[in-house]
């Protein structure tokens, strides 16, 4: 029973960051598409932005990223995910070897 519970935690967090991942993947795509295509689609990047921008703007304050005209702050991000992604499971592991 344990173990079910420990590989479900590790199986949401792993899913929740490559969700997340994946959304600011779109968010970071969204730039290059043409106005009348986002205006078409508006629902779905409005609400892509919504839940990706917060921690977007969060990157940019806390590293300033920008090179000429390209913004680095989603390779940052996904970094940074992948890099929560990991103490949480750390976390967990250590949780369930107590």
């Amino acid at each position: 029973m344990g173990n079910n519970i420990y590989r479900l935690i590790i199986d949401i967090i792993q899913g929740s960051a490559t969700l997340y991942m994946f959304l600011i993947l779109i968010r970071s795509l969204m730039t290059w598409l043409k106005q009348d295509v986002i205006v078409r689609f508006y629902g779905f990047f409005n609400v892509v932005a919504k839940i990706t921008d917060p921690f977007l703007n969060m990157v940019r304050k806390i590293f300033p990223s920008y090179m000429g005209r390209v913004d680095l702050s989603p390779i940052i991000a996904l970094m940074l995910v992948e890099v929560l992604k990991y103490l949480l499971i750390y976390g967990v592991k250590l949780f369930y070897k107590l």
